[in-house]
């Protein structure tokens, strides 16, 4: 979660006044934040995401941690594009929910280094399953989270992208949320690059106690 993730809501909020605002987290972190927080911001959804199931109990707690402090939830239960989904909805705040089955590898290990499949780019879109949620990593905005990441241990040049700074051009950033571009060609075509979203032998978590 980004540290300053209360200011970094605020602005937004401040600057689209009758937005719904939504973001993605795995949860791990609410912990740190007071729960009164998510209810300040106003119309704000949250997608917790589930990675790993025998962690499931613990994120589930920080989740009850903040529907404690309201009464009037609204509960329901669905499956989203493959995956399960928990819809806890108030007046200000809504939480999904989502647990992943599967997960598909934006990188391919060569001589144990993360290196694009150099894919065509429309159809590794096509299975994407974040095509339009843009990340900000290191004060600069990305087109997804994946790539933000693996520009931090590309030591060989293998991925061509940069992120927008607070003086880039983020018009076309947007313009292209959601669109096939040069740079989704570094994921997969299809779905047999995957691995089971839920094995704690491929998602390691760090600092969770």
């Amino acid at each position: 979660m980004h540290p300053r993730i209360e200011k970094v809501l605020t602005i937004i909020r401040e600057a689209w006044p009758l937005a719904q605002i939504r973001f993605i987290t795995n949860g791990y972190l609410l912990k740190r934040y007071d729960p009164e927080l998510w209810f300040r911001i106003g119309q704000l959804e949250m997608q917790i995401s589930i990675h790993r199931q025998d962690h499931e109990k613990l994120i589930t707690n920080e989740i009850k941690k903040i529907v404690s402090r309201r009464k009037d939830w609204k509960a329901s239960r669905s499956v989203v594009d493959g995956h399960k989904q928990l819809e806890l909805q108030n007046k200000d705040l809504t939480i999904y929910k989502s647990k992943f089955g599967r997960f598909v590898m934006p990188y391919k290990l060569v001589n144990g280094k993360p290196k694009p499949y150099n894919s065509d780019p429309k159809k590794a879109h096509k299975i994407c399953g974040n095509p339009n949620v843009p990340i900000l990593y290191k004060n600069k905005l990305y087109k997804c989270a994946p790539i933000a990441n693996l520009l931090d241990v590309d030591q060989d040049g293998a991925y061509k992208y940069d992120g927008v700074g607070p003086n880039g051009d983020v018009e076309s950033l947007v313009k292209q949320i959601n669109k096939p571009e040069s740079i989704c060609a570094m994921c997969p075509e299809d779905t047999s690059h995957s691995f089971d979203h839920f094995d704690k032998e491929n998602v390691h978590v760090k600092n969770i106690d």
